[in-house]
């Protein structure tokens, strides 16, 4: 279930691109095996493109959490102004996310699976040898943090900090936790690079909105400070006060109900 594709005529788009209406393509291919894909809007489901029946590659087994998680890293880094990509190619590896701002290129890898401290510093390597300017930062699944308790001490002694990346309905936002404390994934920026790892701090400037099909992404999907400036209101001539207006995430799907 890939976020990224290819057009017929070579162009690399992702899913972001189809749903705020920049492709004109009706046909995708996978970037990995080239079969035809198409793109998959479910509600209640992460966009993304999905290959035919028996057309699959390595990709179709990637778990619906995971995918999740990479969606709302991209989204975050789109309303901060950075050119998103999915599944791209660094190195002899391959980004879960990448992101390119002002010449510095940011990998981001959001781990669901175990892992070592050796192919952590392979990735982180990659980067390092294919980009002048670039890091990685690291997102590991809050949900399944007991498998990453191992690598923590010594990611911790480290680089800093580590950081565990959840996502709950029962939040309103996806949320960032370190050892130490948690933040709203949207309240954060990267701000610098320490042997290689990209490190978060707090920012003092909201994220600008990204407006899809017409639509809007909720606030459970990025913190948009004027939300309410993206749906229409629908008022009554004997009472002016705005009644409740429902419109659906375009991301995540849910509806969500705007009350002034």
């Amino acid at each position: 279930m890939p976020l990224s594709a290819r057009t017929p005529d070579g162009e690399r788009v992702t899913i972001f691109d189809v749903l705020q209406g920049k492709v004109d393509a009706d046909t995708f291919l996978c970037p990995f095996c080239q079969e035809e894909m198409h793109v998959v809007r479910a509600v209640k489901r992460t966009p993304h493109f999905r290959h035919y029946p028996h057309r699959s590659c390595g990709f179709s087994g990637e778990s619906a959490r995971h995918l999740m998680l990479k969606s709302k890293v991209g989204a975050w880094l789109l309303t901060r102004g950075w050119d998103v990509d999915f599944e791209a190619k660094v190195g002899d590896g391959i980004a879960d996310v990448l992101a390119r701002k002002e010449g510095f290129t940011l990998r981001v890898e959001v781990q669901c699976s175990g892992i070592d401290l050796y192919t952590v510093s392979e990735r982180i390597l990659q980067v390092k040898k294919v980009c002048n300017k670039g890091g990685t930062l690291w997102f590991f699944d809050y949900v399944r943090r007991k498998r990453f308790k191992r690598l923590e001490e010594m990611f911790v002694s480290i680089f800093g900090d580590i950081y565990y990346l959840d996502y709950n309905e029962d939040y309103t936002y996806p949320l960032v936790h370190t050892s130490n404390e948690s933040h709203p994934l949207s309240g954060l920026v990267p701000v610098k690079v320490k042997s290689g790892v990209v490190l978060l701090g707090e920012s003092r400037t909201e994220g600008r909105p990204v407006r899809i099909e017409g639509g809007v992404i909720c606030p459970h999907c990025l913190n948009v400070s004027n939300f309410r400036e993206l749906v229409e209101w629908d008022f009554t001539t004997e009472d002016p006060k705005p009644v409740d207006v429902k419109a659906m995430c375009e991301v995540c799907g849910g509806v969500v109900e705007v009350v002034e």
